[in-house]
Formats: structure tokens, sequence, C-alpha cells
């Protein structure tokens, strides 16, 4: 027994070691950057090789979940942009809903020229796209031209690192993200086919109950989650882009705290003194695990460090890994390639 207690911590070393690369590699803020350019330039390969209708059929083909006697199905293409996509305008709302409350553009003078900027970066193409293809049958796709890649943009920008200044960063940012939700707004009222009525409102309704929940207090997870993919579900079949619940759940998402920092300070401490005490009375000899106190104890201490920060943070802070390393290396901006190659 004590030979296993001695080669445990060796082990755990060798494996540790094995595995800080691979960790500082995904907590680098710049990986889903890299990761992103190396699957668009993978895609570009593919598209352009003997593999492309595969893949291009392979995007088009149909999948699902049937209830009853229903069959829910779309597209692979339409997963990804109506449902991958919605993932990542929830991560991109709540980071400007941050910015915009307490970060770079929580001031007017900040705010202002970010949102002149982008609607400056939505309507001057569309007006270009307008006047050139005026009288033609390609004037209705005046929309196109209006959204910034923010994927790409983000990531360039990240690339930079210490190098792009900080309020630069901030603000170009703050003008990607503003108008790519702008644009996709945009696409959801004028490129919509059809407009379910019935849906619109359920869509409203759950809406104004997850800000209800915000209203009363009410952090916990699960009932954002599922009420978040109901309003997705209402979304998605009301013939508007799906990715506006995204947007529309990131708005709805607490941004306080549970207590001020002066009671959890206070009430931090004495959970701290408490786990002190049990630790001194415990005893050298008695094994960590045999002590449910100490568990218990440790539990509260993190559940108490969580309600100091808000559900907002929390839940960006979440989102930012699996979103950076497996939304965007599969958006629609790499499957896209495989739609333009194809109608070329």
């Amino acid at each position: 027994m004590h030979k296993e207690e001695v080669a445990v911590p060796g082990i755990e070393k060798k494996v540790e070691k094995l595995l800080n690369p691979f960790q500082r590699f995904i907590a680098d803020q710049t990986t889903s950057s890299k990761v992103l350019l190396l699957t668009t330039v993978v895609a570009l390969a593919f598209a352009n090789s003997g593999f492309a209708e595969q893949v291009y059929a392979g995007l088009h083909s149909m999948f699902g979940f049937a209830i009853n006697d229903n069959l829910y199905q779309m597209s692979v293409l339409h997963w990804v942009n109506d449902g991958l996509m919605a993932l990542f305008f929830l991560l991109l709302g709540m980071e400007i809903k941050r910015e915009v409350l307490v970060g770079d553009l929580s001031s007017p003078s900040n705010l202002i020229p970010v949102l002149a900027a982008a609607a400056g970066g939505m309507f001057f193409p569309a007006i270009i796209f307008a006047t050139l293809n005026l009288e033609t049958p390609y004037i209705a796709g005046w929309g196109i031209p209006m959204a910034t890649d923010t994927a790409f943009a983000v990531g360039i920008l990240a690339l930079l690192g210490s190098r792009a200044p900080l309020a630069a960063f901030s603000f170009l940012t703050g003008l990607a993200i503003i108008d790519d939700i702008g644009a996709i707004m945009v696409i959801a009222i004028f490129y919509t086919d059809s407009i379910n009525a019935l849906y619109i409102a359920l869509s409203a309704v759950l809406t104004a109950l997850l800000f209800v929940l915000n209203y009363l207090g009410i952090r916990k997870p699960f009932w954002y989650l599922v009420i978040g993919v109901l309003l997705w579900l209402a979304v998605l079949s009301s013939g508007i882009h799906a990715t506006i619940a995204g947007i529309l759940i990131a708005a709805a998402i607490p941004a306080r705290p549970k207590y001020k920092a002066s009671v959890m300070v206070e009430r931090l401490a004495k959970v701290t003194q408490r786990f002190q005490r049990l630790v001194i009375n415990r005893g050298a000899n008695q094994p960590v695990l045999a002590s449910k106190a100490q568990h218990q104890l440790a539990d509260e201490l993190k559940i108490t460090a969580n309600q100091a920060t808000t559900p907002l943070r929390r839940w960006e802070k979440l989102l930012h890994t699996p979103v950076g390393l497996l939304v965007l290396p599969i958006l629609p901006s790499q499957m896209q390639v495989f739609n333009s190659m194809h109608l070329v």
C-alpha cells in the first residue's frame, strides 16, 4: 500500500508533464484563431480536391430526431447555421453585454463611435451594392455585403496579441460583433420566406419569461438552459434566423452577483476560518477522504466563491473553450467554401 502511495504522485507528475503543453495550448487566447485558420485552409484544400462533391453531398445530407410520428430533420449545413451559430452568437451577445455594462463600451463616448462605425459598415456596403445592381436580378442580394465575418475578424485580432493596442482591439471587436448582429437581424427580417405568427408570439413570451427570471434573481443555469432551448426551437419554427435566439438569451442572462462584495468578503472569511480550524483539529494522521466535514466546507467555500461572480461572466467563461475549439472550426465560413466551389 505504501509503495502505491509513493508511486502514484510520480505517475501523476509524468502525466501532468505530458498534458501541460496541451492544456497551455487550449488555455491560450489565440488557440481558437489558429484552429479557425487551420480548418479554413483544410476546407479550401478539400474544396479543390477530388473529394469536394462527396463533402458537398455530406453537408446537405439530412438528419434529425423523431417524436411519435413527427420527424424533425435538417441538413448538416442547417444544423450548423441554425444550431451551432446560435451558440456562437450567445457567446458574442454575452461579451457585448459585458462590454456595454462594465467594459470599454460602458461610456457613451466609447459606445457611440462603435455604433456609428458598425452602422456605416452595414449601410454603405448595402447602398453601394444596390446602386451597382439597380434594375438587375441581383438587387435582392443587397444584404449580403452587410455582414462582417466576426469569427475571422476577432480571430485575426487575437493572433496579434499584445502587439495590437487594447483600445483598438476593443473598438474593432465591438464593431465586428455589433455589425454581425445587425446583419443577422437584417437577414432574419428581410430574407425570411415566411413568418409564423404563432411561433413569433411564443418566442416573445419565452423571451419575456427569461427576463422575468432575471428580475426575480433566479440564477440557476438549468432554467435558462431549458427555456433557452425552447426559445431556439420557437425562433427556428417561426421562420426567423435561429441565431437571434442566442442574442435574446444573452440579453436576459443575469449580470449581477447574488450578494454585495462586502457580504461576500465576510462570508468567505467565516467559511475559511471554519475550514482552518477543522484542518488544525483534524489531526495529521486522519485521511482527507474520511473527513466529511472538510468536504462539506470545501463545497460551501466553492459555492460562496461562485456567488461572488455573475452568471454572465461564469457562463461566458464556460462557453469560450467549446465555442473556440468545437464551434468555430466548423462555422459556415468553412462550409460555404464548398457551396461556393460547387456553384462555380
